[in-house]
This record gives structure tokens, C-alpha cells and sequence, in this order.
């Protein structure tokens, strides 16, 4: 389902890109170069925005009916019913809260409260339902001040298997360790999340886009814009140095994970995890690199179409998917691997964890 999903997401940004450019350049024909900028750009944020809507309004309405239910809550206890009956604890009862996600979503269920409750030896399992639902989270944040508001919104963001512990009584037992999600039992730290940043499909169809839109707006505007002309014939050449420069990019980033795993086999010291945020910063910044070149691939791309036949073009857009897509398969699973670094000082594994999911879901480091 996750794949289903990062499918559909990369065709909105590819129909909301192409419809973008096309409205562009169809502008063009009556409007000058700003306007119909402008207006491609305009095309295409709301184009996203409405697809993203429409899909977004889809997986709600998808989400299994084990989320539809009613939460209350007040200073004793909770209730909760939902069409298989109704559950309730007293907040004093319980000796442990967490939260349990899986990667079903957003079709099915994939994020449940977990209330340990010592006093009836039982857990009580309530599911989130939908994200944007914070009455849950407001019932526990008020209750126990010291629940740790960062891990709910990083729990709220995953989308794997995975514990997070909210908040636990310093008396607490293993008493209530059972009646659990089947797949659902690894802590933080065991299992961290691996996906890509969520910002790269987004940016790279803006910016090829962008790209593509620029130049043949320039080019149909201004006629006599000459800038184009020394680099038009050696197109082919700079497009080739670009792709040079990917595969370098990639060769780098792989060797420095490398290095700092011989350095450093697991974080066990500040000293590791200083190292750890420095290298995940350079790597943030240098996929940022990554996707300038990228930019820079598709203005030499249509360079090549505009000077050399769409043939030329073919093979050149050939020659960057293959590039992309082979350096990127042999380089993301020692990402991966990497991000199941292991942290042996259980302090610090909430840090590694927050740089972990800045890093998959930041364009810049937030650490």
C-alpha cells in the first residue's frame, strides 16, 4: 500500500507539472514571458493543491471503519465506543501509554494508542482514526504533563512498525505486555525509519518543469537571446557533465557513509553523535546539489531537443533515467542500512531518531 501511495503522489506532481508548463507556454502566445511564468506556476500550485484534495478526501473516506468512534474524556477517565462497544479506564489505573504504527496506511488503520491499564491487568487499544484528530492527544498531554509531545508527532508521522512510548508511571509492570497488534512490537530505536525525503519528487518535477517552461518561453520571447547559442551546440557535452557530476555525487555520499560506519560501528558517545548530525546535514545539503544538477540535466535536455531533433533528446533523456535510477538503487539501501545505525546509550537514541526523521522529511536540517 505504501508503493500504491508514493505512486499516486508522483503522478499528481507529474500532471500538475505538465499541465503546468502547457498553460505556460499557451500564454505565451498573447502574454509576455512574466505573465505567462506567472500563470504556468499558478497552473500548477493549484493543480496540486486540488488533486492533493482529492486524494487526501479519498484515503479518509478508505480508512477502515475500526477508526470511526467516539472519543471523551475528563479529569477521572476515558471512554471510548465504537460498533464493536464501549471501553473505559480511569487515568490513575494506568502504569503506561504508547502508540503503535504499521505501514498500512492510509487505506487502513495504521496508528493505535495503547493504554496500560494495571489496576484490570489489561491494555486498552484505540485507534487514531484520522491525523488531523488531536482530542486524543490533548486528553493525554493534559493529564500527564510529562508525556513527550515530540514522540507523538513523530509516531503521527511514521509509516512503519514501530513503539513509541508516551508516558509510563515509575511503578510500572510487564504485567500488561500483552493483547497487542500482531507486527507491531519493535521499540524505538530497533526499527527507524528508512524512507526517502518526501520533498525530492515534488521539487524535481517543479524544477524540471521550471526548466522545460524557461527555455522555450525565452526562446519563443526573446529570439535574438543569444545566451543560448554557445551552449545550444555543446549541449550534449554539458549534459553529459552533469550526469558525470551525479555519479560522483552519489560515489561520494556512499563512501562518506562508509567511513564514518568504520569511525563509528554504533552511536555510543556524544562525540558519534555529533559526528552522525554533521553527516547527515552534509548529505541533506547534497541532495539539494543533487537536485540542482538534476535542473541543471533537464535545461541541457531540452537544449538538446531545440538543437539537435527530438531523437538526440530521446536518447539523452534515455542515458538520465538510467543514471538516476541505477546510482539511486545502488546507493539508497546503504542509506537504509545506515539509518539502522546502532545506538547503544538509550539517552541518546530519541536524538538519533529526531535526526532521522528531519532527514527524511526536511528539505533543510532542523537539528
Amino acid at each position: 500500500m505504501k508503493y500504491i501511495m508514493e505512486a499516486i503522489w508522483t503522478m499528481v506532481f507529474l500532471l500538475a507539472g505538465t499541465l503546468g508548463v502547457k498553460v505556460a507556454i499557451y500564454l505565451s502566445a498573447e502574454s509576455g514571458i512574466f505573465l505567462s511564468g506567472l500563470g504556468g506556476l499558478a497552473t500548477f500550485v493549484v493543480a496540486l493543491a486540488v488533486m492533493a484534495l482529492v486524494v487526501w478526501s479519498i484515503t479518509d473516506r478508505l480508512i477502515a471503519q475500526a477508526s470511526v468512534g467516539q472519543f471523551t474524556s475528563d479529569e477521572s477517565g476515558v471512554r471510548f465506543e465504537n460498533e464493536h462497544g464501549v471501553v473505559k479506564f480511569k487515568w490513575d489505573d494506568l502504569s503506561k501509554i504508547e502508540i503503535l504504527t504499521n505501514d498500512k496506511g492510509p487505506l487502513e488503520e495504521d496508528t493505535f494508542w495503547v493504554f496500560h491499564d494495571q489496576v484490570q491487568n489489561k491494555t486498552i487499544t484505540i485507534p487514531q482514526g484520522k491525523k488531523k484528530d488531536k482530542s486524543i492527544k490533548k486528553a493525554v498531554m493534559a493529564r500527564y504533563h510529562s508525556s513527550d509531545d515530540k514522540r507523538i508527532d513523530m509516531a503521527m508521522a511514521s509509516a512503519t512498525d514501530k513503539r513509541f512510548l508516551i508516558w509510563q508511571s515509575l511503578h510500572a509492570s510487564t504485567a500488561t505486555e500483552k493483547h497487542e497488534p500482531k507486527g507491531l512490537v519493535n521499540e524505538v530505536g530497533m526499527q527507524r525509519e528508512v524512507a526517502q525525503n518526501n520533498w525530492v519528487v515534488g521539487i524535481i518535477v517543479l524544477l524540471a518543469s521550471v526548466s522545460y517552461g524557461t527555455y522555450f518561453l525565452v526562446k519563443q520571447h526573446y529570439p535574438d537571446f543569444d545566451v543560448w547559442d554557445g551552449l545550444a551546440g555543446h549541449s550534449i557535452e554539458l549534459f553529459g557533465l552533469t550526469l558525470i557530476a551525479q555519479m560522483t555525487a552519489y560515489l561520494y555520499a556512499a563512501n562518506d557513509l562508509k567511513r564514518f560506519q568504520m569511525k563509528h560501528p554504533s552511536i555510543d558517545n556524544t562525540e558519534a553523535l555529533d559526528g552522525f548530525k554533521t553527516l547527515v546535514r552534509r548529505h541533506m545539503k547534497l541532495a539539494l546539489f543533487l537536485i540542482v544538477l538534476l535542473m541543471l540535466c533537464f535545461l541541457f535536455l531540452a537544449m538538446v531537443a531545440d538543437h539537435f531533433g527530438g531523437k538526440s533528446a530521446f536518447f539523452a533523456a534515455v542515458a538520465l533515467t538510467i543514471t538516476s535510477v541505477v546510482f539511486s538503487q545502488w546507493y539508497d539501501p546503504q542509506e537504509k542500512n545506515f539509518k539502522q545505525i546502532p545506538c547503544t546509550d538509550t539517552t541518546l537514541e530519541y536524538e538519533v531518531q529526531a535526526v532521522i526523521t528531519s532527514w527524511q522529511k526536511d528539505l533543510w536540517p532542523k537539528f
